[in-house]
């Protein structure tokens, strides 16, 4: 019952995320590392979105650092450089590197931002009320099919 609400939802919850990045695209990565599961055992219905694992800092920042540059970070930075056009893309990706690690990087200096978070919790809003109406549907069902086995259990007499 409410693994199908799950399933049919997951996709729609992943267009929700994936177009709430296209704000901060840059390689396109992140948009396309976003996927969902159900996850289903005898007590509970789950649904995870997942994505990369730093999708997060889209939204906090990066906060200043004592060590150095990471090779991934510096990987990561020159595909961002180069997705945005800069001369370089190497060289000023050691720049941002070493400056997100002294200051932190922009998002974060300024607070935060929302990207995915509230369009998030619109989609987990209509998620909520698509469960609640399932349930309620499923209920109404056993109500009148146990209404029904009365009913023919009263004309057979017994």
């Amino acid at each position: 019952m409410i693994e199908e609400v799950l399933h049919r939802y997951g996709p729609i919850g992943v267009e929700v995320v994936k177009m709430s990045l296209e704000k901060v695209r840059a390689t396109g990565k992140t948009i396309d590392s976003v996927g969902f599961v159900v996850d289903s055992d005898s007590h509970s219905d789950t649904l995870i979105i997942f994505a990369r694992e730093f999708v997060e800092l889209l939204e906090t920042g990066r906060r200043p650092t004592s060590k150095g540059p990471s090779s991934e970070m510096i990987e990561n930075l020159t595909e961002y450089a180069a997705a945005r056009g800069m001369d370089k893309p190497e060289s000023a990706a050691w720049a941002i590197a070493i400056t997100i690690n002294k200051k932190g990087d922009i998002t974060f200096r300024r607070g935060g931002r929302d990207v995915y978070s509230e369009a998030l919790d619109k989609f987990l809003d209509e998620l909520k009320e698509a469960i609640k109406k399932d349930f309620i549907n499923s209920w109404r069902l056993e109500i009148k099919k146990s209404l029904n086995v009365n009913r023919s259990q009263q004309t057979a007499g017994v």
